[in-house]
């Protein structure tokens, strides 16, 4: 039989889990802002223009694709003409979900993979390097893109990402999930990590809030739980300056749900 004070603990810890909300130490507000600020988008002299259909599955990026020889998209799901246009653009398509038979186009330039990306290989699985390795891509001498939404695995796949692979991506199109538990230091530690890492070689040009879900302010800050970043390499940059309007004209709600705009602690207001 568990006491009153077992039975208190496991229904208190029942409760935090289902919010989210963890019993450990919390980021401080200081710190999540310097972070953010990190991460504003900024406008360069390449304008968004939007690849993919007018609902989820459809991406803003840098008009500047001229020379990207190959996209790699880990995470396919039902919808796949993002896709097939960076193939009509004759980039050499590399797609992996194994929660999924196949695209759901078919293109002469697709190359299917039913695997999971993963932080370490085993069976239905493989890491976003080895993946690289075995299909010889680097066999393309050109840029790269990468288009990523992976459920949360993104974290672990891509902190250990060797850097001269991430120097390859001219763009990458990366879907972060779970970003709301920043609050918790221990997650903010992985989280910052991993941006500092990619702010590196890349500049974050675009968000986009996924509409499924709306958080509250923590600290008066607010961090969507799901966003969407497109990032351009920094040599490809001439002009820059922050983005100051959102949403962009040309974005688009992924679900039916309200309007999400993205908080203005995320970019410069004019």
């Amino acid at each position: 039989m568990f006491s009153f004070r077992q039975k208190s603990k496991k229904w208190l810890f029942e409760k935090l889990y289902s919010k989210k909300l963890f019993p450990s130490l919390m980021t401080s507000k200081k710190e999540l802002i310097a972070l953010i600020e990190k991460l504003r988008p900024i406008e360069t002299d390449k304008k968004l223009i939007r690849l993919g259909p007018q609902k989820d599955g459809g991406y803003l990026v840098p008009d500047d694709l001229e020379g990207i020889e190959v996209l790699i998209s880990p995470g396919v799901d039902i919808e796949s003409r993002f896709e097939l246009e960076c193939a009509n653009l004759n980039m050499e398509v590399y797609m992996i979900d194994a929660s999924v038979s196949g695209p759901a186009v078919s293109h002469p330039r697709f190359n299917f993979h039913p695997l999971f990306i993963g932080s370490f290989s085993r069976v239905g699985y493989v890491t976003l390097e080895e993946f690289i390795r075995e299909n010889e891509i680097e066999r393309f001498t050109g840029d790269w893109m990468l288009q990523m939404d992976i459920e949360g695995a993104e974290w672990d796949t891509l902190i250990q990402l060797p850097s001269s692979i991430l120097r390859r991506f001219r763009i990458m199109v990366i879907e972060f999930h779970d970003l709301d538990n920043m609050h918790n230091k221990p997650y903010f530690n992985l989280v910052k990590n991993l941006f500092e890492k990619l702010l590196v070689t890349h500049q974050v040009v675009h968000l986009h809030p996924n509409n499924t879900y709306r958080n509250e302010p923590v600290l008066g800050i607010e961090i969507p739980r799901f966003m969407e970043f497109t990032f351009l390499r920094k040599d490809r940059i001439i002009d820059q300056k922050p983005v100051t309007i959102f949403p962009h004209p040309l974005d688009v709600d992924c679900t039916v749900n309200a309007t999400y705009p993205l908080p203005k602690s995320w970019f410069k207001p004019s």
